[in-house]
């Protein structure tokens, strides 16, 4: 229930881009920018990804498991500062930027996702029957 009711904002977010991206950001940004379709697809990943990481990482906070999310969020943080550097210092663009971002995004994404079914959600079967 509660990750249906987290996905709602997610799906909204995910459609404006989808289908009224081109009206959106003109309105936002005016003539300052224009947004390529392929930022466009990424910023969408990267809403997906954060709405699986959040649902997992409330499901990790409220279950007590602080010790391995601590770990895996420092295993994040450090990808993350190492990809930022690497992006530095490879000059890339801002999609080659984001591209980078995302993978690692989605990937702490799965991560918590993954911790999520084998720590917390694997033990409700057994406490249903106990």
């Amino acid at each position: 229930m509660a990750a249906g009711l987290c996905s709602l904002p997610c799906v909204a977010l995910v459609l404006l881009l989808l289908f009224g991206a081109d009206l959106l950001f003109p309105l936002l940004l005016g003539n300052a920018a224009t947004i390529p379709p392929q930022i466009i697809s990424l910023l969408i990943a990267l809403l997906v990804a954060n709405l699986v990481g959040s649902v997992s990482n409330f499901v990790l906070v409220f279950t007590g498991f602080f010790k391995p999310m601590a770990s895996l969020s420092l295993l994040e943080s450090v990808a993350m500062t190492i990809v930022t550097g690497v992006a530095v210092l490879a000059q890339a663009d801002l999609a080659g930027f984001l591209q980078a971002y995302t993978a690692i995004h989605v990937a702490s994404a799965l991560a918590y996702l993954t911790l999520a079914l084998r720590g917390p959600l694997a033990q409700i079967p057994a406490r249903a029957n106990a």
